[in-house]
């Protein structure tokens, strides 16, 4: 019996660590991974027209840390070095400003909307002061953006007629180097651009009338694509019109709809560089222009106190507006 006993105390020692006197081995440590960040990226739109801002700041503040960033054209903006609860304030020339908490813990998204706040200067033709009349009428007439060269003129805009020295901007901006009395707004685009329909309606088209044009002291040909609206599709008529096209693809009584391609844009009549102008008459008493960017200047629009004026109002649907940067 006494031998079974120390045989038994052996094996129990061989299956314990350390047993007998050997050395104690230490457990593996677990590798520990470095601290891992996060991007969070997104837009700013303006709630109203839903129009991107450019130029509107993203600020993301945690515990201890800040970083920021500047919405890019078209109003995107990305923010890396982001961990856990933080706190993203956007603001922006113009608009209310917003904030909201996240937690990051994977790379995120957030888009925000941002409040226009009435009576605050924003770029002009971003978006319609809040406090003016819009009618989301208009889709753009032309795929992306392209640099403009000359604005709507809101004093006298009749171009070549009973010009005045004076150019004021749908900003009541009273600006320099622009075509004085311009009655539309000329986007710098390369000829054979595609010139698509803003709206569903009635094709007419004025194929090189002749016509004298002043910056080139000589007559001129040109071709012009205008649209005339569905009665009762707005609460006036409107005939919505593009210039200096090298192509025209519809023929006068053709129906188009919103999107089609109406033909291709050039340098033809009155033009020294390709591009397209694009106006907008108003369907009352001599069919006046009007401004599809609206009035959004403190004193009242010039144009309204004339007695062929007529009032502006923002026309284009929402994020349709074209950009008015030069």
């Amino acid at each position: 019996m006494k031998h079974r006993h120390a045989f038994a105390v052996a094996i129990i020692c061989l299956s314990i660590s350390g047993c007998g006197g050997g050395q104690t081995t230490a457990p593996t440590p677990t590798p520990t991974q470095a601290q891992t960040t996060y991007t969070l990226s997104g837009s700013v739109r303006d709630a109203g027209n839903q129009n991107l801002l450019e130029g509107a700041t993203v600020q993301v503040s945690g515990t201890g840390s800040s970083v920021s960033a500047t919405t890019a054209f078209p109003g995107t903006y990305s923010v890396t070095g982001l961990r856990g609860a933080v706190t993203v304030t956007v603001s922006a020339a113009g608009y209310a400003t917003t904030s909201k908490p996240l937690d990051i813990s994977a790379n995120a998204t957030a888009d925000f909307a941002v409040q226009r706040v009435v009576g605050k200067a924003v770029p002009c033709g971003d978006a319609p002061d809040t406090g003016n009349r819009v009618i989301p009428f208009l889709s753009r007439p032309f795929a992306g953006e392209y640099p403009l060269g000359n604005y709507f003129d809101h004093d006298v805009p009749e171009e070549f007629v009973d010009t005045n020295g004076r150019f004021v901007n749908a900003c009541g901006d009273l600006i320099t180097g622009q075509v004085d009395g311009h009655s539309g707004y000329d986007w710098l685009m390369p000829t054979g651009t595609p010139l698509l329909a803003t709206n569903d309606g009635t094709a007419v088209i004025f194929d090189s009338p002749t016509s004298f044009c002043p910056p080139l002291n000589r007559d001129t040909t040109n071709r012009w694509i205008e649209i005339r609206t569905d009665a009762g599709a707005l609460p006036i008529v409107v005939f919505v019109e593009y210039a200096h096209a090298s192509r025209i693809d519809v023929v006068s009584g053709q129906r188009v709809t919103r999107g089609q391609v109406l033909g291709l844009s050039g340098n033809q009549g009155c033009s020294t560089a390709p591009h397209l102008h694009f106006q907008i008459r108003a369907g009352v008493a001599g069919n006046p222009q009007t401004d599809p960017y609206g009035w959004s200047g403190v004193d009242p629009d010039p144009w309204t106190l004339l007695p062929r004026g007529t009032s502006s109002v923002w026309l284009w649907r929402p994020g349709e507006a074209p950009r008015l940067r030069r």
